[in-house]
């Protein structure tokens, strides 16, 4: 290696222009075509740690980490190619095992167009490189960063604004370059912002955090919460560095997680059902329920406290006895994943009551988190209904009476009068008549009510289809052969229509035609029946309907008694009648979803009209 120690030429300079490489400030080596090193300075030494036996003769790439390897063999040396290699940046093994950085300048040496060797000269960027992986780094966070980096002036210019700003508000960056950000806030967020940047100005290093309004591209408001931080003497930031985030979801959902708030507490303090709330602990197949929180009126029916009862198991509250039959409802409402209601009985601090309870879950991803359950207490009402029950047996047993005993009982006395006509005189006879015309008045109000009990007993909607043409002239038939002092015709015919209502509709008519044979004044009494059937938007009412109309020739009924006719008790005119007959059919045609009403007859006399529904 003797010309090793001759300074660089150019690609045309000989060895005998060579200077002394140790006089070289910068690392330098010499390769020959094979990459083996000919020769290093004292500076190439001082760098990598070697010594000079160490690293003269070896080849350059055995210093070399991998892929710096493979890159340097594909560049250094190539003495086909008259040209030089400039940055080429290696890793280099230092001799104590960590690792440098290099940047190498190669030129290749020639003599008589014939190779001799490749003069490279070394240059340290560790530091460099360290600094642009960071900056790299630094950029790929801030350009991947959901919050948007601002920086402004003391006077709220922007100088900088990274580029997530496209992302959060829509923003191109160099639209907002010297923009005055105060501009896309609105009067009292800049009032905020002002502040937070005067009281900065004499905090250097010091940090604010704002709640502001910032203007998007599309014209809408972003919340925005923003940390900002003095760097107004720092040398490369110069201005006020702001991080910014968008947390209009956030606000509004803490904001509706407010107003809910709010009226899940003021329906615990102000309703009047007893509410409570119960934590719902899933393990397993095991199910754990804990009280959480009781609505006031809970408190103060059933003198339980929250305080008492919070974090506490049903078991704990009301008792092993009660604490199955509550605590297996609750795990219902667990199994099924949907609101249950049922009644129970429950022993509490201020007595026993009948609750209506309905439980509901609260699902959150597939899991039951808790239960909102709401008590009524239905002691009164349940009491009520077992005295209605009771009320309602005891009716049924007077129907039975009406029914069988006082009916037989009137019909006895009705025929034992038949037989004593023709043993009693003139003036006994008299007698005979009333009595057997009274019987037959209690028997047709034993009938009335029992019609009326008949009623009162029934407790389901038992309407349905009813052929109106073969009940109405059954009781036509029947009223002729009972009533036959009385002239009852047909005018028209009788629609063959079925209308919406039960077994009990010939009391309907029975009564209303017995009503205008009763009250009517005529020598001849004389009842006139007919009915249509009337189509949806024909005339009043709603729906297809069939309008039976009863008119007579009696005295009429005054207009101010048309409307109290069918009261309970009412007897409309001065009559032997109780007035439960009219009582009854304005209740029967009530539940059927008709109407009845009174109107005048031309020229005399009253119309009573039924409207009926017709079944579909």
């Amino acid at each position: 290696m003797g010309d090793g120690h001759r300074p660089p030429g150019d690609a045309t300079s000989s060895s005998a222009d060579a200077v002394p490489l140790d006089c070289l400030a910068h690392p330098y080596q010499s390769l020959d075509e094979d990459g083996t090193v000919l020769a290093v300075n004292e500076a190439w030494l001082a760098l990598l740690g070697y010594e000079r036996e160490d690293a003269e003769g070896e080849r350059f790439g055995e210093f070399l980490a991998a892929a710096s390897a493979d890159r340097f063999e594909a560049r250094i040396p190539d003495p086909a190619a008259d040209g030089r290699v400039t940055d080429l940046e290696l890793e280099v093994r230092h001799a104590d095992g960590h690792s440098i950085v290099v940047a190498l300048d190669g030129r290749p040496e020639y003599d008589d167009g014939q190779f001799v060797r490749t003069h490279c000269q070394l240059r340290e960027i560790t530091g460099r490189k360290r600094r642009r992986r960071e900056l790299d780094r630094y950029e790929a966070i801030v350009e991947g960063s959901t919050d948007v980096a601002t920086v402004v002036d003391a006077d709220g210019v922007i100088t900088y604004v990274s580029p997530s700003v496209r992302r959060v508000l829509g923003y191109e960056p160099e639209e907002l370059l010297g923009e005055n950000g105060f501009d896309y806030q609105p009067p009292g967020d800049r009032e905020t912002v002002a502040d937070a940047i005067e009281s900065l100005r004499d905090d250097p290093g010091g940090t604010r955090t704002v709640a502001v309004r910032f203007r998007r591209a599309d014209g809408s408001w972003a919340r925005i919460e923003s940390s900002m931080r003095n760097f107004l003497d720092h040398e490369v930031i110069d201005g006020i560095l702001v991080h910014s985030r968008d947390v209009t979801e956030r606000m509004e959902r803490e904001r509706e997680f407010r107003r809910l708030s709010r009226e899940y507490e003021t329906l615990l303090e102000n309703a009047t059902d007893a509410i409570f709330l119960l934590d719902v602990d899933e393990t397993g197949t095991d199910v754990e329920f804990r009280f959480e929180q009781l609505g006031r009126a809970h408190e103060v029916k059933t003198g339980l406290r929250t305080a008492d009862v919070r974090g506490e198991r049903p078991r704990d509250v009301f008792g092993e006895d009660q604490a199955a039959a509550v605590a297996a409802n609750y795990r219902r409402c667990v199994e099924t994943r949907e609101p249950i209601t049922y009644e129970e009985t429950l022993s509490v601090p201020e007595g026993e009551f009948v609750w209506q309870t309905s439980l509901a879950p609260v699902v959150v991803d597939g899991e039951v988190t808790r239960i909102v359950g709401i008590a009524r207490d239905v002691t009164e009402r349940t009491e009520y209904e077992r005295r209605l029950e009771e009320q309602r047996d005891s009716l049924d047993v007077l129907n039975q009476v009406l029914r069988h005993d006082v009916r037989n009982d009137l019909q006895l006395v009705t025929a034992y009068a038949e037989l004593l006509v023709d043993h009693v005189d003139e003036e006994g006879r008299a007698h005979l008549e009333t009595l057997a015309e009274s019987a037959e008045h209690a028997v047709e109000l034993t009938a009335t009510a029992r019609d009326m009990a008949d009623v009162m007993l029934t407790t389901a909607d038992d309407r349905h289809g009813v052929a109106l043409r073969s009940v109405l002239e059954d009781v036509l038939d029947e009223i002729r052969s009972t009533r036959p002092e009385a002239v009852v015709t047909v005018e028209g015919s009788i629609p063959r229509e079925t209308v919406l209502a039960n077994e009990m509709l010939d009391s309907v008519f029975r009564n209303v035609l017995k009503n205008a044979i009763q009250h009517n004044d005529e020598d001849v009494p004389a009842v006139t029946v007919s009915a249509t059937a009337r189509r949806e938007g024909e005339g009043e009412g709603q729906g297809d309907a069939v309008v039976v109309r009863v008119a007579d020739n009696g005295p009429g009924v005054p207009d101010g008694q048309k409307a109290s006719i069918f009261g309970k008790g009412e007897k409309g005119l001065e009559s032997a009648g109780t007035g439960i007959g009219l009582y009854l059919v304005r209740t029967l045609v009530d539940t059927y979803g008709g109407d009845v009403r009174v109107e005048d007859n031309d020229p005399e006399g009253a119309v009573f009209v039924v409207e009926l529904p017709t079944a579909e």
